[in-house]
């Protein structure tokens, strides 16, 4: 494919901002006073599909979550064992008060606040969302009574505000009751 006419000042714009991005580690676009099309949805309704298929791939790329995120919970390790009284003193204890267990993550290809979020999973349910820069969080340590196991499983989150998606999740994380 030829570039058309014009289309060189356009490529010199995109190198430069890919430049500031990569090299210097600034946001995109900042210099610029940039107005983002509608959503794809939006365009495909003005009946071109130049128009339409442009703004899919600039949401794609402006919204989209990154290829290559990853997560691992590095904190409790794999195989750790706990004693299954901790449970119970808190259970035992005033209502407002826990033991906490802490969840450490690491994070490839995925910046935060930027991405988007970590949240944990205990034995399949999000019990906290981290949107900020923080790779550990502590939550209320709870086990069933007849369960062997706590399991936990970090999720990445990104894309739409209202509603993130899921990007990537951790393997499981089995915590033993002992």
């Amino acid at each position: 494919m030829t570039p058309g006419p014009g289309s060189e000042p356009l490529a010199a714009l995109l190198q430069s901002e890919i430049d500031k991005v990569a090299v210097l580690g600034l946001p995109p676009l900042k210099d610029l006073d940039v107005s983002l099309p509608p959503p794809a949805t939006a365009a495909s309704a003005l009946g071109s599909p130049f128009v339409a298929g442009f703004a899919a791939a600039l949401d794609a790329a402006v919204f989209g979550p990154r290829a290559a995120a990853a997560v691992a919970i590095v904190d409790p390790p794999t195989g750790v064992a706990i004693d299954r009284r901790q449970c119970d003193a808190g259970n035992a204890a005033a209502k407002d008060w826990s033991p906490r267990l802490r969840v450490g993550v690491a994070l490839e290809g995925f910046r935060l606040p930027d991405d988007g979020t970590w949240c944990l999973r205990v034995d399949g349910t999000e019990v906290a969302c981290v949107g900020d820069q923080q790779l550990a969080v502590e939550v209320p340590l709870s086990c069933a009574p007849d369960a062997a196991s706590i399991e936990l499983r970090a999720v990445l989150r990104g894309g739409d505000l209202e509603a993130p998606g899921v990007i990537a999740e951790s393997a499981v994380v089995a915590v033993a009751l002992v």
